[in-house]
C-alpha cells in the first residue's frame, strides 16, 4: 500500500472516529448543541493558524486556480523563502491535511514547477518539480507533471515512466485525486485571503 493510499485511508478514518466523537460528545454532554461550538472550534482554528502562516503557499495556489501564474510565481517563491528562513513552520502543514506529501516545502516547489510550466518556462518548471521529488521521492503529483515535460518533448517512455511512478505511489488523477484537488482549491480561496505582506 502506498503511502498516499495510507493518508487517504487515514483521513477517512479520522473524519469518522470526528464526526462520532462529535455525536457522543453532543448527545451525552450538551444536548442542546455544545457539539457545534466544538466542531467549530476542532475544524475551524487550526485552519486559520495555518491560513495566516500559510498565506503566500495559500495566495499561490488560487493565482494558479485563476490562470495567473506570473502573481502565483511571486508568492510561491515568497512563500518558499519564508518556510526556509522559518524552518518551524514546516510541521503546521499538519493542521489540516496533505494526501500526496508531508514535506510543504515539495508541495510549494510543485505549485513552482506549475507556475512556471504556465508562463511556458519548461525547464524550470522540470527543475522545481525534480527539486520537489528531491525532498520527497514518494511525493506523486510532480512525477505525473513531468510526464507532462516529457509528453511535450515527444518522449512518450519517459511519459509512461513517470506516469507509472505516479500511479505506484498513489496518485491516478481519477476520482479522489479529483476530489482532493478541489477541495485544496477551495481550501487556497478560503485562506488565502487576510491582510496584504
Amino acid at each position: 500500500m502506498s503511502r498516499v493510499t495510507k493518508y487517504k485511508f487515514w483521513y477517512v478514518v479520522a473524519l469518522l472516529a470526528l464526526g462520532s466523537a462529535l455525536v457522543s460528545y453532543s448527545i451525552l454532554a450538551h444536548p442542546k448543541g455544545g457539539a457545534v461550538l466544538v466542531l467549530i472550534l476542532v475544524l475551524l482554528i487550526p485552519g486559520r493558524v495555518q491560513g495566516l502562516l500559510f498565506r503566500d503557499l495559500f495566495r499561490g495556489r488560487r493565482a494558479l486556480d485563476r490562470g495567473e501564474p506570473k502573481l502565483a510565481l511571486s508568492h510561491l517563491k515568497e512563500f518558499l523563502a519564508t518556510v526556509r528562513a522559518q524552518p518551524w513552520r514546516k510541521p503546521l502543514l499538519w493542521l489540516s491535511w496533505s494526501f500526496y506529501t508531508p514535506s510543504v516545502e515539495a508541495m510549494a516547489l510543485n505549485n513552482i514547477g506549475t507556475a512556471q510550466f504556465a508562463l511556458g518556462d519548461n525547464g524550470a518548471a522540470e527543475v522545481a518539480w525534480r527539486d520537489a521529488l528531491d525532498l520527497d521521492p514518494q511525493y506523486p503529483i510532480p512525477y505525473a507533471n513531468l510526464a507532462l515535460i516529457a509528453a511535450t518533448r515527444n518522449d512518450s517512455s519517459a511519459a509512461s515512466q513517470h506516469l507509472e511512478a505516479a500511479r505506484r505511489l498513489g496518485y491516478s488523477g481519477a476520482g479522489f485525486d479529483r476530489f482532493a484537488h478541489k477541495t485544496q482549491s477551495i481550501l487556497a480561496a478560503v485562506e488565502s485571503h487576510g491582510p496584504a505582506a
